[in-house]
């Protein structure tokens, strides 16, 4: 191969590289811009959907961030105390045990739980082993469920919940 033919030849290779890669520059960059325009589009929808499923927090609540956990009054769940709370009460639809950050007696309301309670308002009357702040900031709140079965099938929910001031 003459000197010519050599250099003729990595001409094409260095040509072959730079339209190679400037091809492969457009495509990605069409591809980034049509990802870009569908995020959108998904970011619009669910913008639509959040407004549908607006909630209506009441005056005078602060957001926590939280993680629900659930209990009964089971053995496994509750040991020796039952259905007796740290307030000296009886557990029932509408009692949560949090960390002791929260004072007992205050008010939560906690939209995700609609389905246990109608007004989503539930009463701050137990404590528990389990209910702590994480290093993340989020509270650990534990919610009275009357069977052991609704407490397997809650499992675990972050969510919003808001206290009352």
């Amino acid at each position: 191969m003459t000197r010519l033919e050599k250099y003729v030849c990595a001409t094409y290779i260095c040509l072959a590289v730079a339209l190679g890669g400037v091809l492969g520059y457009f495509k990605f960059a069409v591809y980034d811009i049509s990802k870009a325009s569908a995020m959108q589009k998904d970011e619009n929808e669910n913008v639509s959907e959040a407004k549908e499923n607006e909630i209506n927090v009441p005056t005078g609540f602060v957001p926590i961030k939280a993680e629900l956990t659930a209990y009964c009054n089971c053995a496994i769940c509750s040991e020796q105390w039952g259905s007796q709370t740290a307030m000296q009460t009886h557990t029932r639809v509408g009692v949560v045990a949090t960390p002791k950050e929260i004072s007992l007696g205050s008010k939560l309301f906690i939209p995700d739980l609609k389905k246990f309670k109608e007004d989503c308002l539930f009463d701050v009357e137990d404590r528990g082993g389990a209910v702590k702040i994480k290093s993340d900031g989020t509270y650990i709140i534990d919610v009275w469920l009357p069977t052991h079965e609704q407490v397997k099938e809650f499992g675990r929910k972050k969510t919003i919940v808001y206290l009352l001031k």
